[in-house]
């Protein structure tokens, strides 16, 4: 969680006003929220003049729209006023009348009933409070816990309360939630964990990087020199993994929440961490940052090593197959030459009476010289090749 702020923002700019502002209907919205049921229509007709009935009918419609109730100026609406009339009240002229705040609530609390939901109030709280501590250990990011919030009171039929009460609601939770994982770090970090991990956001002698923005830093290729500035990174934080592996069980934090606390450390950089920032805070995003950089890093070196011994097998195999090829063109000569020898021997042009020196040097002289035939001649331990695989 981020530093706690009176201004947490729990809902962007476009989700405030989907749930907050006046529903600014098109055509088909207007004909599906504003045509009312039988029952409805008796409720707008137990007002006590056309422009309550009016405002009535307005706000059943947007109560179906949004579940919630809209102050507004009979300016602001006046084509849901056209509709109402042309669909209720087509024989009246409309002569608006302001609205009384008793008339305002009366309305707001008859609507209510009548669709089975309870006003929001103070005493509602408490029960929102317990409801975000359980949701927080699933997801611990405001704009996470506000949406689960709303569901829930949608589901047990509560008006939701101002955009300032959830704020108050989910702020005072995470702060709860923040003093509870501060005191636990508060014990179990010894003096030298704190020192190694502030050492992190040091800049590192003679570079204008701290260590921290060193190991943020992605690898871009795998080439070895890459490769071994990997490894040396993961060998710099090891004992700090190990210290994270040991320590996050204590803090009872779900896996999404781990990952968003890590996601600070790239929210925040160095400076921001090291002086802007709780030193408690620091290190739980710190130790939570490096449990996932760590694994991250050992997998880039398993897939630059299974990378590269791919590389190796197939040129190991290009190679062997080369070597192969020249073995077996070498031993097609060795036969043609052995052919050529035993044809020496059924020759009948030789006659027998012929020396073997005689033929021998025939041999050396029209089919193999005797240096190059000595060369040929195997070693008495080498062993016989064996086929070979190449697919």
């Amino acid at each position: 969680m981020r530093a706690s702020n009176n201004n947490l923002t729990i809902l962007s700019e476009a989700e405030q006003a989907a749930l907050y502002e006046i529903p600014d209907f098109d055509d088909v919205q207007r004909s599906n929220y504003l045509n009312l049921t039988p029952e409805e229509q008796v409720l707008m007709c137990s007002r006590d003049d056309l422009s309550a009935q009016i405002h009535c009918a307005i706000q059943i419609g947007y109560f179906k729209a949004k579940h919630r109730f809209f102050p507004f100026k009979w300016e602001e609406v006046q084509e849901d006023i056209d509709f109402i009339m042309e669909e209720y009240f087509p024989e009246q002229q409309f002569h608006p009348t302001p609205i009384s705040k008793h008339q305002y609530y009366a309305q707001c609390t008859v609507i209510t009933a009548h669709f089975g939901y309870q006003s929001w109030s103070k005493e509602f709280e408490p029960l929102l409070i317990a409801q975000a501590q359980q949701i927080l250990r699933r997801d611990v990011s405001p704009q996470f816990i506000v949406i689960e919030l709303l569901a829930f009171m949608q589901k047990k039929k509560i008006l939701r309360p101002g955009y300032t009460t959830l704020q108050t609601i989910v702020s005072k939770v995470l702060n709860t939630e923040r003093n509870r994982l501060e005191s636990i770090l508060g014990e179990s970090l010894t003096i030298e964990d704190k020192s190694a991990l502030q050492k992190l956001l040091l800049e590192k002698e003679d570079q204008t990087l701290s260590e921290l923005a060193d190991l943020k830093q992605d690898t871009k290729d795998f080439k070895a020199r890459m490769i071994s500035a990997e490894r040396e990174k993961l060998l710099s934080i090891k004992a700090l993994f190990q210290l994270a592996k040991s320590l996050l069980p204590k803090l009872n934090l779900s896996q999404q929440n781990i990952h968003y606390y890590a996601s600070l450390v790239d929210y925040y950089d160095a400076y921001e961490l090291r002086k802007k920032l709780k030193s408690e805070q620091t290190y739980l995003y710190l130790l939570c940052y490096l449990s996932q950089r760590y694994l991250k890093l050992n997998d880039n070196l398993i897939d630059a090593f299974s990378l590269s011994l791919k590389q190796f097998e197939a040129d190991l195999k290009e190679k062997t197959k080369d070597a192969y090829t020249d073995y077996a063109v070498s031993k097609q000569i060795d036969s043609f030459v052995m052919r050529k020898f035993a044809w020496l021997f059924i020759n009948q042009e030789l006659p027998d009476q012929l020396s073997f020196g005689d033929v021998r040097k025939k041999a050396f002289e029209t089919i193999i010289p005797e240096k190059e035939l000595r060369n040929k001649i195997p070693d008495e331990n080498e062993e016989e090749l064996k086929p070979i695989d190449f697919q």
